[in-house]
């Protein structure tokens, strides 16, 4: 098992310092924030899943034989650490604010359901 990068690429820390500098956003850095938690997301921790990373582990899921775990690939580290990234930029953040709203949604739409299913049968039973 080999170690992933614990930052994001040169390449997307050059891309982060630019959006930064260009005075187009004055709150937080929320790439960066995306970035260094993911960066803290896969620090190897022998005391958890084994040692496996979060990356390795969605890669290769663990059917309990870590020694079958292939190693993370720079590219791979790179797509993964790019799209943690693109979370934080107003096209991520959005995407996941609709993704959110979506879950309530459905939430509500379950919760709505199961009580209508829970008023139709005497004391929630059959």
């Amino acid at each position: 098992m080999s170690e992933p990068p614990h930052r994001p690429t040169p390449k997307y820390e050059r891309r982060i310092e630019s959006f930064n500098s260009s005075g187009k956003f004055s709150g937080p850095n929320l790439e960066k924030i995306f970035a260094d938690c993911w960066q803290k997301e896969n620090e190897r921790k022998r005391y958890i899943n084994h040692g496996v990373t979060t990356l390795e582990g969605i890669l290769e899921p663990l059917d309990n034989d870590i020694s079958r775990i292939t190693p993370v690939t720079s590219r791979e580290s790179e797509v993964a650490a790019s799209v943690i990234t693109w979370l934080g930029t107003n096209c991520g953040w959005s995407f996941l604010q609709e993704t959110l709203r979506t879950i309530e949604v459905e939430r509500a739409k379950k919760k709505t359901d199961n009580n209508l299913i829970n008023e139709k049968e005497p004391n929630g039973t059959g």
